[in-house]
């Protein structure tokens, strides 16, 4: 994670690549969060120590069960068929109108959608207070972040079982997701760690690059995750 912003400044520069914008599909900007958050967290154990008390405070040694909403056959092929047809439209760059996803529509996708079965069973969204809480339960080793050879040895078999909080906006044409809270299990991570990440936008990952350039905006509203394509 490498753009930053101040809170009511202007975003950094755009890179030569594209307008950069974002959006949530496929499991996109949810993977890449859970991943960007354990990966800055791990920032922390830098001396052997360190790692341990990292390892004691902020993973366990069990998953939790993620307890996923009762869906019913209708509303999963409902979203499945609105998501499949904005990803086809985006492709094509014919999409006209905006792609709204409720809270159920998200975790419909997540649990049966085929674009997000990296993380279906581990995760479960919420939207409150026009936020996005995203409940998790992974096992470290299988994120694929390249940590040095102590921490891995460390962390090697445990489970990040977190909830974070994140705030997705648009700031001058560019799409964020920033942190607004993390806690691992029981535990939150200090507030001053927190303040830190909170001008880190997550959906600068070279991963979203693709994404990011057909969108106009990404926002929440009402409750529901807004993704308006840009112009055809």
């Amino acid at each position: 994670m490498s753009q930053t912003y101040t809170p009511g400044a202007a975003p950094p520069p755009e890179s030569d690549s594209g307008k950069k914008t974002a959006t949530c599909f496929g499991i996109g900007c949810l993977t890449v969060l859970v991943v960007g958050v354990v990966a800055v967290i791990a920032v922390m154990a830098w001396t052997k120590k360190a790692v341990g008390d990292f390892a004691d405070k902020y993973t366990s040694d069990d998953p939790v069960k993620i307890e996923m909403p009762v869906l019913s056959d209708q509303q999963v092929a409902d979203v499945s068929t609105r998501f499949d047809e904005f990803k086809t439209n985006i492709a094509a760059g014919n999409a006209t109108g905006p792609l709204r996803l409720s809270e159920t529509d998200i975790n419909a996708l997540i649990a049966k959608h085929p674009d997000f079965s990296a993380i279906a069973g581990a995760t479960v969204a919420s939207i409150e207070n026009d936020q996005l809480i995203v409940d998790s339960s992974f096992e470290i080793d299988k994120l694929g972040i390249p940590f040095p050879g102590f921490i891995a040895d460390r962390v090697s078999g445990k489970y990040f079982n977190g909830s974070i909080t994140v705030e997705i906006t648009t700031i001058g044409g560019a799409a964020g997701v920033f942190i607004q809270n993390i806690a691992a299990g029981d535990t939150p991570i200090p507030q001053v760690f927190i303040d830190s990440l909170k001008t880190e936008n997550l959906l600068s990952d070279p991963k979203m690059k693709k994404a990011m350039e057909k969108i106009q905006e990404i926002k929440i509203e009402n409750n529901q995750i807004v993704v308006t394509p840009a112009a055809p």
